[in-house]
């Protein structure tokens, strides 16, 4: 699965319905996990990766959410393979981590075997993406029309430089204050919550500089007549972010999803401000964690508004549901 040729990478073209992949069992099968590994040809080719999947067993949906994004190279493919746990078993999550390590450990430089065939030209030995540009004869004018020769060979440049030179001058928004409105839970009836919220700079590294956090309702204490609840909104980022312990989390009532039509309905969000404007590439979110039954009150889908521009994919963004264990490192990176 650790693949970085077009050869054994699945690809379909866009169609005006979502493509699909259907697996049938010769009998009926008990599913732990599932690991996907995303499209992987190349740093740019990677962006044909899968992004949002749903996932259903016997027509019931079992998983809904984002996946990550392939590196584009060997050495790390198998640390960004997406698992999708489906047990609270501690026994078997331990065999399915040390299996996994075992199988897909870390590729040396050294041991990198180069792709054939078109893929040869996008890597070198440590399976970074190489250029793919027309010979260095064909780009230098070669007439007096320089400004002919110059058109000749833009026409000549592969769309691949094209999507390289876009990816590389990706550096994200830049924003002070980050707010996510709450549409949908995974199906509480009176609660939504989180674990924990980092702001992603440069690098996708962790923002360090003090965050003023708010939320509308803030926090379970405003219900009437309920106080001394520990689950405050300060606990988003304290950096307990893999816990089940709900003295870390942050829990506030459910509110009913705003009409749409009208403008006065209150909108549930949480929101992060920073003392002044940064470059943003993303967000890390750990979703409410307690346990297996209340990773209900986990958000599924929100709005991602940076100073007041809405961020979102069309539809919204969709939060993966906690485990309600901590056999592994549930955070999601949304950028």
């Amino acid at each position: 699965f650790s693949a970085a040729s077009s050869s054994t990478s699945g690809g379909a073209t866009r169609l005006a319905e979502p493509p699909s992949v259907v697996f049938t069992f010769a009998a009926p099968t008990v599913l732990s996990m599932v690991r996907v590994w995303n499209y992987n040809r190349s740093r740019a080719y990677a962006s044909r990766g899968a992004r949002r999947i749903r996932m259903t067993l016997d027509r019931k949906v079992i998983f809904e959410g984002e996946i990550r994004k392939a590196p584009g190279s060997l050495r790390h493919a198998a640390a960004c393979a997406e698992p999708i746990v489906f047990t609270t078993d501690r026994g078997l999550l331990q065999r399915l981590a040390t299996s996994f390590t075992k199988q897909h450990a870390a590729v040396p430089e050294s041991k990198v075997v180069a792709p054939s065939g078109n893929a040869a030209r996008e890597y070198r030995s440590d399976a970074s993406l190489v250029l793919d540009r027309p010979p260095t004869g064909k780009v230098r004018p070669s007439s007096p029309d320089v400004g002919k020769d110059k058109e000749d060979a833009r026409k000549q440049t592969p769309p691949l430089s094209k999507a390289r030179r876009a990816l590389e001058g990706f550096e994200g928004v830049i924003g002070k204050t980050v707010m996510l409105v709450i549409e949908e839970n995974w199906g509480d009836p009176h609660y939504v919550g989180l674990t924990g919220l980092v702001l992603l700079g440069k690098g996708l590294k962790p923002l360090g500089d003090p965050l003023r956090l708010s939320a509308f309702p803030r926090d379970i204490n405003t219900i009437p007549g309920h106080s001394g609840d520990t689950r405050t909104l300060d606990k988003l980022t304290d950096g307990h972010h893999v816990t089940t312990d709900d003295n870390h989390m942050w829990l506030a009532p459910k509110l009913q999803p705003p009409n749409p039509h009208d403008q006065e309905t209150p909108r549930q969000f949480v929101q992060v401000a920073l003392p002044s404007k940064q470059q943003l590439l993303g967000l890390r979110v750990w979703n409410y964690n307690k346990s297996h039954k209340d990773a209900k009150r986990g958000v599924k889908k929100c709005r991602v508004i940076i100073d007041g521009k809405d961020y979102s994919p069309k539809g919204g963004q969709v939060f993966r549901r906690a485990p309600g264990s901590t056999e592994y490192d549930f955070g999601q990176v949304v950028r």
